[in-house]
């Protein structure tokens, strides 16, 4: 009987690195979970910038190491060509920036359209830049993955992609995140010099996150009170209009920014605030909101398609658009420990219906048919 040759799937696992924060969780969580998953006659590659990237991994995996950036159009000859030498069956683009001939049945995994829906966000040299590069990087993929029905239906519509070439696959929670000691919270506390109650915003200040319209409605709800929202994350000079808001005295006393939290302590800060806040006009996914939840933190957001979507029953929502709407929701909630309770318990439930394993298989399948197809006279 002849001998059936494994198939071989390939994921680029090259945005696995701190440049680009989302992307690269996705791809690293995504590989370390199908490499645990993959049956016999079937094996895994990654295309790594370097050998040490996501060590340990179980099971077949093999690494294609590669200088060349996404940022290169040298990928545009290199890709294709180790993806033949190495007689990959179907490669996974984790992000639109690749080689859009790629010579072999290529999936391609989409978040969301915010430099399309959201101009504002981005520059014209880089919103031109990213049409040209997404059309290319949709034009050249056998199958798309969108990370949530609403990214999913911005695709069919702004793009006018069909909807049997679009799979909708969740994102998942990693497994670090869940409630925290007591000890762990107080280490971070001190650590960030937070108090015993505050609320949390977790994410970058790009427009579309709305932190401007969050702060207003804080300050508006909680003048007269100590009470204190914590915003964490990275900062974008470019946005700088919440950090002149921040400089005024009646603002200052009720939030303050801690700058970026490493991964080691972001499921602690989750667990150690009073309630998560999350009031973005737009998401593809909101995986913040996620792991909040599986932390056991109450979580307040917006009302809008993706976060719905996400959280479900599991939050209480407010209009985005409408500082005295945020403020209201926000006062109401922090006032009632009941409300508090029977959020964190849905929330975890709800948090645990999105694991990484789930994902994977998922994706994996989408492997499999692409592979197919294929090889079917």
């Amino acid at each position: 009987m002849p001998v059936t040759r494994a198939k071989k799937f390939c994921i680029d696992v090259r945005t696995a690195t701190s440049h680009f924060p989302g992307v690269g969780r996705y791809a690293s969580e995504l590989a370390r979970a199908m490499s645990r998953i993959l049956t016999l006659g079937e094996e895994l590659s990654l295309i790594c910038s370097n050998a040490r990237e996501l060590r340990g991994l179980p099971g077949k995996v093999t690494r294609l190491t590669t200088s060349v950036s996404p940022f290169s159009l040298r990928q545009q000859l290199t890709i294709p060509r180790l993806l033949k030498r190495h007689d990959i069956d179907v490669y996974h683009s984790t992000y639109y920036l690749m080689p859009y001939r790629p010579v072999v049945p290529t999936v391609l995994t989409v978040y969301d359209l915010i430099p399309a829906l959201f101009p504002s966000s981005v520059g014209l040299r880089a919103r031109l830049f990213f049409r040209l590069t997404h059309r290319l990087a949709l034009g050249a993929s056998t199958v798309v993955i969108a990370i949530s029905r609403t990214t999913g239906q911005a695709l069919a519509t702004h793009y006018r992609l069909p909807p049997e070439k679009i799979q909708v696959i969740h994102l998942g929670v990693a497994e670090r995140f869940k409630p925290a000691s007591t000890e762990a919270i107080q280490t971070v506390r001190t650590k960030y010099g937070l108090p015993s109650d505050f609320a949390l915003y977790v994410g970058i200040n790009k427009p579309h996150k709305n932190l401007e319209r969050l702060v207003r409605s804080w300050q508006k709800a909680f003048r007269d009170t100590s009470r204190l929202l914590i915003i964490a994350g990275p900062w974008d000079s470019r946005y700088d209009d919440v950090r002149r808001l921040l400089q005024r005295p009646e603002v200052q006393s009720n939030v303050r920014l801690i700058g970026p939290v490493n991964d080691a302590d972001l499921p602690i800060l989750y667990s150690a605030a009073r309630l998560f806040v999350f009031p973005s006009l737009y998401e593809g996914f909101g995986l913040p909101v996620l792991e909040s939840m599986a932390c056991g933190t109450p979580v307040a957001c917006s009302d809008i398609p993706a976060l719905r979507e996400v959280a479900g029953n599991a939050a209480v929502y407010f209009d985005p658009e409408d500082v005295d709407s945020i403020g209201l929701v926000l006062s109401e909630l922090d006032a009632d420990d009941s409300s508090q309770e029977k959020l964190r318990e849905a929330g975890l439930c709800r948090a645990a219906t999105f694991t990484w394993d789930a994902a994977a298989a998922a994706t994996l399948e989408v492997y499999r048919k692409t592979a197919d197809a294929q090889t079917r006279p």
